[in-house]
């Protein structure tokens, strides 16, 4: 091996090197954006339907906002209200073991469906890496209910799927199945999230709504 091609060698064998740890994105935040994306979706949204009215109201959750530490493959940067300075946003997507991070707004969520059942939920929103940019996914997790669905604009988003569960007589929820009352609206297409619709053997199964809710904002802010 001659000198000169030694001398390649080392060269692309380095830059193979440096690629391995520099192989995802890198970007800065901007505080301005992060308070925009909290202020565009706190407060309380509707969405109308045959059966009736379901209203969401989203409210900032900087607890556990505070308790995330950011993560190039899971929540790359955690969008707050309270953002005072830029941040790098290390993010593995596009290579490093094919995981993708995003940035991630987190929110409490209260849910009132037409038959005046309730859930409280925690939101998660994410983001895309660059921009910001539409759609937004949502997913929500609770003893009483879960969401699934997406924000396509400042004013609107939808919900392919809404769990609200109801507690029975005697005031308990035990988290085995649906109680007594609530809904269930799946557009998702997802035939084992349908099934959780059967009767769960109150005799009282929560009616399915097969198509996604498409919700407006009524009232901004009113969180703090």
């Amino acid at each position: 091996m001659t000198m000169t091609t030694t001398r390649s060698f080392v060269i692309l064998s380095t830059l193979a090197t440096l690629a391995l740890f520099h192989c995802g994105t890198s970007i800065s935040s901007d505080p301005i954006a992060d308070h925009k994306v909290i202020s565009d979706l706190e407060g309380t949204w509707e969405a109308s339907s045959p059966e009736g009215l379901v209203t969401v109201t989203l409210c900032e959750d900087l607890v556990r906002a505070n308790a995330t530490t950011p993560n190039v493959c899971g929540t790359a940067h955690v969008v707050r209200s309270t953002s005072t300075e830029s941040e790098t946003i290390e993010s593995a997507e596009g290579g490093c073991g094919g995981c993708n991070g995003t940035p991630a707004a987190f929110f409490r969520a209260a849910v009132v469906d037409w038959n005046g059942a309730r859930a409280e939920m925690a939101v998660t929103v994410g983001l895309a890496l660059k921009d910001y940019d539409f759609p937004y996914s949502v997913e929500g997790y609770g003893d009483s209910g879960e969401m699934d669905g997406k924000v396509t604009a400042t004013d609107r988003f939808s919900l392919s799927y809404l769990s609200v569960r109801t507690v029975d007589d005697a005031g308990a929820f035990d988290g085995g199945g649906e109680a007594d009352g609530g809904i269930t609206v799946d557009a998702s297409g997802d035939s084992d999230a349908s099934a959780s619709n059967e009767d769960s053997g109150t005799g009282n199964a929560a009616p399915k709504v097969e198509r996604s809710l498409i919700f407006t904002r009524r009232s901004a802010g009113g969180c703090r």
